[in-house]
């Protein structure tokens, strides 16, 4: 099964120019996300996987490789998903 994730509905989102501010009332905190993160929350409305992330990045910023992509886009999931603010379903759990 391919690992999807998903944004927490129960997180807010602000966009600061190309930067995003999460706040997870639940746990009382903020994040700041950086212009690549943001990205990746944005992609994260719909269910996504690890890949799927990856090739957006490389449409989205030039000059990144297909290595760069893969390693920032699960670096950045794994973060948000320990941090409570995605969650981590496999596909078989997902449905439309």
């Amino acid at each position: 099964m391919t690992e999807l994730y998903l944004q927490n509905s129960s997180v807010e989102a602000a966009a600061l120019q190309e930067e995003t501010i999460l706040f997870d009332s639940k746990q009382n905190k903020f994040c700041m996300l950086n212009r690549t993160a943001s990205f990746i929350w944005a992609c994260l409305k719909s269910p996504a996987s690890a890949e799927q992330v990856a090739a957006g990045l490389r449409a989205q910023f030039e000059g990144v490789s297909d290595v760069q992509a893969i390693e920032d886009a699960e670096t950045i999931l794994n973060s948000l998903v320990s941090m409570g603010l995605v969650n981590s379903v496999s596909s078989g759990t997902v449905t439309a």
